[in-house]
């Protein structure tokens, strides 16, 4: 095998290499310029014009392609210089700060990249500002003295073709280098132990040259991994803030659940994810959201939101329903997902789709991805038992920061309540008799429950609960003791507009007096929660 020297190859085309080290830092100069620029204008104005693009507008893949071929040629030029004995500062000036450039170029693409998606205060930008400056200005330094060189003109000797003369083409510069095997076996293993001395040698001599060339390539493929797993295919966590079109968007938490909000199994084969999406529109115009492309992917499948089962989610939020989002408004919204009982939800993602793309005469989708860590809220049938007086607290609950206190209860066939009722300004006293309905009045009779309910401000279901009676509604029910059966007994709410908030009345079944114990069960979804009365 005959291998050749480059150095009479270098030598000939010193020019024309050094005309292409001073195009490419032409470029990059163009490039930092546009960063300075930006910062500089956002320093000053203290806002951006929103781009989906503004890291890749800015610092592109040819960047940093740019950067690598530059470090090559500049290497080469360097181990020439050190084999012709010529003073080799420059190029090792310039390798060294086209290297810091490439890592300027990496934090600058990780600030632009988090701008669409985070607040930033003014001192960080005013520090990149300053940054970008650093990298911007020496580079006319390097320009200057690189086209002197790839034009020709030593401005100190007014005589530039001296000093490429002086690199003059000898013999073993291009002479060549004939390898041959034998057939002898001592030849080729001493040649072998030579080959591995000289590579020794080589490697000590040029440690410089070569740290250099692995550090280009571990610079290459962690900026290759780095923009595959934190930009192009980033996977989001559950109050990660990412956007698409302008509207902001993060999951704030999930949760499953296989019941609804009373604790009812709502079908024996499924069970329910339930994502809480938080949304800010902050475009200019009125948009809604597509649900086809809010998917959940559970063991490679994709699932679709559902609709028609919101009533039974009413404790958790408001289900997203083709509503409106108005510019500058922001807003907390519900997704569900009927899934099979038996699938893997530890492992579940939310995919919102990004954009389209026509690829190799496909068109394909791009997601944004958020893997969830959903909180499980699985029927259970523990509970934890009261007494009248006990403060019952529903903070391990969906009910979150609210809780009741059973003041007092009586039984009765019927009650006579006052109220007042008010017209305008006028207000009359009146009276209310609370009895059962004329169709069961021989064999129903009246439980009153007085208590204290006080439920989270921050609760959607403030909007359905205002008094005693809606809670009772919503979570309640009463059972009886004989014996060691317990039995839930047919209950029915008496509506009792205008009388007391705190007060409920529920239609019994007359079985309830003469039970050994009552209770008053409460149930919000998985929790389970009983209030002894007798």
């Amino acid at each position: 095998m005959i291998v050749k020297k480059p150095y009479a190859f270098l030598i000939k085309h010193f020019k024309a290499i050094h005309l292409m080290l001073a195009i490419a830092m032409l470029y990059l100069l163009y490039k930092t310029n546009g960063l300075y620029t930006f910062f500089n204008g956002y320093v000053k104005n203290g806002f951006y014009e929103y781009n989906e693009q503004l890291a890749t507008t800015y610092i592109n893949f040819y960047v940093f392609v740019v950067i690598i071929v530059l470090l090559l040629l500049t290497s080469f030029i360097y181990l020439l210089m050190r084999w012709k004995k010529k003073s080799r500062l420059l190029y090792i000036t310039i390798s060294i700060f086209y290297f810091a450039l490439f890592i300027g170029f990496l934090a600058n693409f990780s600030i632009l990249d988090n701008l669409a998606t985070k607040v930033h205060e003014i001192r960080t930008i005013k520090a990149f500002r300053d940054i970008s400056l650093m990298m911007y200005a020496p580079q006319f330094i390097f320009i200057t003295l690189i086209t002197i060189r790839a034009i020709g003109f030593d401005i100190k000797k007014f005589d530039f073709k001296k000093d490429l003369a002086e690199l003059d083409i000898a013999e073993e510069d291009q002479e060549e280098i004939e390898v041959t095997f034998g057939q002898n076996n001592y030849k080729v293993l001493r040649f072998l132990r030579r080959a591995k001395r000289e590579f020794k040698y080589y490697v000590l001599e040029n440690k410089v040259f070569l740290t250099m060339m692995i550090g280009i390539v571990v610079l290459i493929t962690g900026f290759s991994v780095f923009l595959n797993v934190a930009v192009y295919k980033k996977t989001y966590n559950e109050s990660d803030m990412f956007q698409v079109d302008g509207i902001y968007f993060n999951v704030q938490n999930s949760i499953v659940t296989d019941t609804d909000l009373k604790g009812n199994t709502i079908n024996k084969d499924k069970k329910y994810m339930v994502v809480y999406l938080n949304i800010n529109n902050k475009t200019k115009a009125r948009n809604s959201l597509d649900t086809r492309n809010l998917r959940l992917m559970v063991d490679g499948k994709n699932y679709y939101p559902t609709y028609s089962l919101s009533e039974y989610f009413k404790d958790l939020g408001e289900t997203y329903y083709k509503n409106t989002l108005y510019p500058s408004e922001e807003y907390t919204y519900l997704l569900l997902y009927e899934i099979p009982k038996k699938t893997d939800h530890t492992k579940a993602i939310f995919r919102m789709m990004d954009s389209v793309n026509l690829i190799n005469g496909e068109l394909k989708a791009k997601y944004k991805d958020t893997k969830l860590s959903p909180t499980e809220y699985i029927k259970d049938d523990n509970y934890e038992q009261y007494d009248i007086l006990d403060v019952v607290d529903f903070a391990d609950s969906t009910l979150l920061n609210s809780e009741i206190t059973i003041n007092s209860y009586e039984i009765g066939n019927e009650f006579t309540e006052k109220y007042q009722y008010c017209y305008g300004k006028d207000c009359y006293a009146r009276k209310k008799i609370i009895a059962p309905n004329i169709m069961g009045s021989g064999s129903s009779t009246v439980l009153k429950i007085n208590a204290t309910l006080k439920i989270d401000n921050n609760l959607y279901l403030n909007k359905y609960i205002k008094t005693l009676t809606d809670f009772i509604k919503h979570f309640a029910s009463v059972s009886i003791v004989n014996g060691k059966e317990e039995k839930t007994i047919k209950a029915n709410i008496i509506e009792s507009e205008h009388i007391a908030k705190e007060n409920a009345y529920i239609e019994l079944d007359k079985s309830i007096i003469e039970a050994q114990s009552a209770f008053l069960n409460i149930t919000v979804r998985n929790k389970k929660y009983k209030i002894k009365l007798k």
